[in-house]
């Protein structure tokens, strides 16, 4: 007796069910996440927040808090806006809660900020002697032959390529000058300017 093909579909479909619910049957159940897996990611985003905090402790905490009694806002510090983190009369530390947007090129800022130097009257008059030659220290006679002011701001733009320990220079430069005075410094590949704003 000839049957045709069709006729054993049936029977084929039976068989490959019966298989696949008795393979089935002798899995392995699936794991359920339990809600308390979330924690360790958790933990591991509170541990880079911590990373992201300058605390009392640290070298550069000083010049931040003078920085922000001064303007009394957020901070620019490392290529990252800082949040003080003060509990209305204490200042326990910064929090860096952004990147500073992308800067033009080392040389292009220089150009710049010498253009408003020039050119922006906020700086007051020419020829104001009012940087201090002691806040100056041993930094004061390289200083000397390159520096510019204005009433509430002086540049100095300086080749640092032969200049011995240049940030360490820099460092101490900062500690002396007084509250009312800030530094800042950009970089070009061979040369540097020193920004001295007074408030």
């Amino acid at each position: 007796m000839v049957r045709n093909r069709w006729t054993l579909f049936p029977l084929a479909a039976g068989v490959l069910w019966l298989a696949a619910t008795t393979l089935w049957t002798h899995l392995p159940p699936p794991k359920v996440t339990p809600q308390y897996a979330a924690a360790p990611a958790v933990a591991i985003a509170s541990s880079v927040v911590t990373h992201h905090r300058i605390t009392p402790d640290q070298p550069i905490f000083d010049s931040l808090a003078r920085a922000y009694r001064r303007h009394g806002d957020v901070v620019e510090y490392g290529g990252k806006v800082w949040l003080a983190d003060d509990n209305g009369q204490t200042l326990l530390g910064f929090v860096a809660i952004a990147d500073l947007p992308p800067s033009p090129a080392p040389e292009a800022a220089i150009q710049q900020e010498w253009q408003r130097f020039y050119q922006d009257h906020r700086w007051g008059d020419w020829s104001q002697d009012w940087l201090k030659p002691a806040w100056l220290g041993p930094m004061g006679e390289p200083l000397s032959h390159a520096l510019m002011c204005r009433e509430r701001r002086c540049l100095a733009g300086l080749d640092f390529d032969t200049e011995p320990h240049w940030q360490d220079q820099i460092d101490a430069l900062q500690q002396r000058l007084p509250r009312h005075v800030e530094l800042r410094e950009l970089h070009a590949p061979s040369h540097a300017l020193l920004i001295f704003t007074r408030y």
